[in-house]
């Protein structure tokens, strides 16, 4: 993964696709809710990336492009497509949670109902992840990684011109990144319940 860090005109904020459901942006404090993400402590980000050893048939024949039975065999990069599915998935995750806007406004105790839903891609690398940068003396550094937070552009008819963190972590780190971000998010719901009591 070549990184770099987040430019003046990126916030963290807008690498997650959030649904505010019966909540306005200015009502929910959206900047504090994800000032203290763990991804804030990033320094540099995922750009571009390359996949060093691509799979070869099982005959040692390079895939031709053109052949429909895989993304490797039609010249797309597994990586890229791990990026896509990823992203597509957090699509449908998003149109579910703001399907949420027709529910009812109160609940069983006639309480009145918020819900935030906050949607990012992960991807997990059963292998080995490094971190490419240029340094300032213009070489190629590359050092092992275990995340690697990546900022993926995409556009395409159905879905426009958008773009999502997608965070890349290798299958060591998991249970690492999992309990991390679990933790985040108790947090926030607390900081949440706090702002709306």
């Amino acid at each position: 993964m070549f990184t770099s860090p987040l430019t003046q005109y990126e916030e963290i904020e807008t690498l997650f696709d959030t649904s505010l459901i019966r909540l306005h942006i200015q009502e929910i404090w959206f900047k504090q809710l994800y000032a203290n993400h763990p991804v804030k402590s990033s320094e540099r980000f995922g750009r571009v990336s390359y996949q060093a050893y691509q799979k070869q048939l099982q005959d040692g024949v390079t895939p031709k492009k053109g052949n429909d039975k895989h993304p490797e065999d039609r010249g797309i990069a597994p990586n890229f497509s791990a990026f896509v599915s990823s992203f597509k998935a957090a699509a449908d995750i998003t149109a579910f949670f703001r399907q949420r806007n027709a529910a009812n406004l109160r609940d069983d105790k006639n309480l009145r109902t918020y819900e935030i839903g906050i949607v990012h891609g992960l991807i997990v690398v059963d292998g080995k992840l490094f971190e490419a940068r240029v340094s300032d003396a213009a070489e190629l550094e590359i050092t092992p990684a275990s995340h690697v937070p990546y900022v993926f552009n995409y556009n395409s008819k159905e879905y426009g011109a958008r773009r999502l963190l997608i965070d890349i972590v290798t299958l060591s780190e998991l249970p690492n990144y999992l309990s991390t971000r679990q933790d985040w998010i108790r947090e926030r719901a607390g900081f949440c319940l706090k702002e709306l009591s």
